[in-house]
């Protein structure tokens, strides 16, 4: 929450001096927490028996900065949260594992035992059989799918993207016939693979914590982009192998394409 609310003031602006809340009029206070400014009241900072409530006594002096904001040696990532809780009693708790726990050391710092509980028991909702696919950016699968990606986005609650990803090192003999015009090997075929890869890549670092990526490589003659959402009927899906032309069949790079079917999953998946 930036500092943006009701005008605040210090009755003291000298540098680096240090002053009592007595100081503070209108009982609004102005705060720079790691270098991010806020504005709240003494009511709200005093709400609960925490360490905010001895600082903000009246009773210790406070480092204040030449703007006459209160100084306190933490970061602001979560500090907007702190303030809430402390007006609300209540705030939504982020999703990601990461997230819970860098609030729950804010909230351990502050003292705030109401704020520390509900987040531990967010954090003892996460279950320890699936806490690899929550943390991990991309899962490599190997041979046919064990769970269908429908029903595994669908018991997570999030949408799937799967990369299938033939990478031309070995072809089986059943396959090499079908498909025995696939250039595998030409410049441009390695390029775009390549491409493909880095793009998967770089997704899963964008959306990591909204969406789950896969990836399973090799055996199945064939580049695939599958995107999975619970409630939609069938996953969409996107080919990467151009059509047959002179040279035969060579891999595509379809960026756009992946971009406006991973927009679809995310909104769809919002929508449900």
């Amino acid at each position: 929450m930036a500092s943006s609310g009701p005008a605040c003031s210090s009755g003291n602006k000298s540098n680096d001096q240090k002053t009592s809340l007595n100081q503070v009029s209108g009982g609004y206070v102005k705060l720079n927490v790691g270098g991010s400014p806020f504005c709240t009241t003494l009511k709200t900072l005093t709400k609960f028996d925490s360490m905010l409530t001895l600082m903000f006594s009246g009773k210790y002096p406070i480092e204040t900065d030449s703007k006459g904001f209160k100084m306190i040696d933490r970061s602001g990532k979560h500090f907007d949260k702190i303030l809430n809780f402390l007006r609300d009693e209540s705030i939504p708790l982020p999703e990601t594992r990461i997230e819970l726990e860098e609030l729950l050391v804010e909230a351990n710092f502050y003292q705030i035992k109401e704020l520390i509980n509900e987040i531990k028991q967010k954090i003892s909702f996460f279950s320890p059989s699936l806490l690899n696919i929550y943390t991990k950016k991309v899962i490599v699968l190997g041979g046919e799918d064990g769970e269908s990606m429908e029903n595994l986005s669908k018991r997570l609650l999030k949408p799937i993207v799967l990369l299938k990803m033939d990478l031309g090192l070995k072809l089986e003999s059943k396959h090499h016939s079908s498909n025995s015009e696939i250039n595998w090997t030409s410049e441009n075929s390695i390029t775009n693979r390549l491409k493909n890869l880095q793009l998967f890549d770089k997704l899963s670092i964008d959306f990591a914590g909204k969406v789950l990526f896969f990836r399973r490589d090799g055996g199945s003659c064939t580049i695939k982009w599958q995107f999975f959402v619970d409630g939609l009927e069938s996953p969409l899906e996107l080919d990467c192998l151009g059509p047959i032309r002179g040279g035969g069949r060579v891999i595509e790079f379809l960026e756009t394409s992946v971009y406006h079917f991973l927009s679809k999953i995310c909104i769809y998946s919002h929508k449900s």
